[in-house]
């Protein structure tokens, strides 16, 4: 009877470790998720031109992570895991090398 009691507590342990970690793992792509596409609603409201006539509507991962409240790895992470937002370089215009990313919304094109 003993040996039976311990059977049952190892299936039942071994079904309860299984639903943490489907919900672990569930939760962690929902808040992926989140940040992806609370970067993606940002990035399209800075339109370009929104700031100033130069605006080009490209913003740096360190201005997203002042105004998101994001970490730079939760940015970049969302950023490379979206296909609505273009990455580019800017650059020093000393050393000619890249300084910066740049995170642009990618606007759908007129329909003509």
């Amino acid at each position: 009877m003993a040996i039976d009691v311990l059977d049952i507590t190892e299936k039942i342990a071994s079904i309860g470790t299984a639903i943490v970690a489907i919900s672990a793992y569930a939760q962690f792509q929902w808040t992926r998720w989140n940040k992806k596409t609370a970067l993606e609603d940002y990035l399209a409201e800075e339109r370009p031109g929104k700031r100033s006539s130069g605006d080009k509507g490209r913003r740096t991962i360190l201005h997203l992570v002042a105004e998101l409240g994001f970490s730079e790895d939760d940015i970049l992470t969302a950023a490379f895991s979206s296909k609505k937002i273009k990455r580019t370089t800017g650059q020093d215009p000393e050393t000619k090398r890249a300084d910066c990313i740049y995170l642009e919304y990618i606007r759908p094109a007129p329909p003509s």
